[in-house]
């Protein structure tokens, strides 16, 4: 049976500025990361987008 890891991104979506992620499984990220880079760079590692709620964008990959 396939297992799952998560990762859940908190954003500022929905704002005025450019969509940026400001936390990762509830911790405050120190500098605030753009949005569509991150999700570039998470696809890379494997990550797959799964949903996007209010300003949360939620993550799974396979767990090796």
């Amino acid at each position: 049976m396939q297992k799952w890891e998560y990762l859940i991104l908190g954003t500022n979506l929905g704002g005025y500025s450019r969509p940026s992620v400001n936390e990762e499984n509830g911790e405050h990220l120190k500098t605030q990361k753009d949005l569509n880079d991150y999700l570039r760079e998470l696809g890379e590692k494997g990550w797959e987008l799964v949903a996007v709620r209010n300003q949360h964008v939620f993550l799974k990959r396979p767990i090796e």
